[in-house]
């Protein structure tokens, strides 16, 4: 029958496919010195280093310039009599800068007028209630809320020589005693 002509054609081919291993060409490959691998992997390591290295640099500079722009703030200031928007960083002593609800002071300064003002203090005495700002109390520092009312107030102090400038400056000298262990 057909079946038994089909398998004899498989065997004979199975037959004449019999390979020896000799029959095969392998190449002759030459083994690379253990030095080179290490090398390449020293190398490899470097390149991912570097890389690394270069993105985190490049990503905290860009993390300090969105921090530059989000502590830029804009405040209505009256300046030789001309009303004026400037940044946070130009305020001058002698300024008078108006304050609005949800405002940051932006320096110290004493209160000159408003309707309502109170101020969140928290920041510099820790106090949580708001303290109400009127010429018995005229006092403003950088840095606190005004959590309620409209006013205005002239600029007695900016930056470092502020009472919160003051604050971060103790803040940042304040110097570190030697632990017990430390000294043995």
């Amino acid at each position: 029958c057909g079946i038994v002509e089909d398998l004899k054609i498989t065997q004979d081919l199975t037959n004449s496919c019999d390979l020896e291993s000799s029959d095969f060409y392998y190449p002759s490959y030459t083994t690379i010195p253990g030095w080179l691998e290490g090398f390449s992997i020293l190398i490899a390591v470097l390149i991912v280093a570097l890389v690394s290295a270069v993105n985190n640099w490049s990503k905290e500079k860009q993390f300090q310039s969105l921090n530059n722009v989000k502590n830029d703030r804009r405040v209505k200031v009256i300046r030789g009599g001309q009303k004026k928007i400037i940044s946070i960083y130009q305020v001058q002593v002698g300024d008078v800068v108006s304050l609005d609800t949800g405002d940051q002071v932006p320096a110290d300064g004493i209160f000159i007028s408003g309707h309502n003002v109170e101020i969140d203090e928290s920041a510099i005495t820790g106090e949580s209630e708001a303290v109400c700002k009127d010429i018995s109390r005229p006092f403003l520092f950088s840095g606190c809320q005004v959590t309620c009312g409209v006013g205005s107030m002239l600029v007695t102090s900016v930056g470092e020589y502020s009472e919160w400038g003051l604050t971060l400056a103790k803040l940042a000298e304040t110097e570190t005693d030697e632990t017990p262990l430390q000294k043995k």
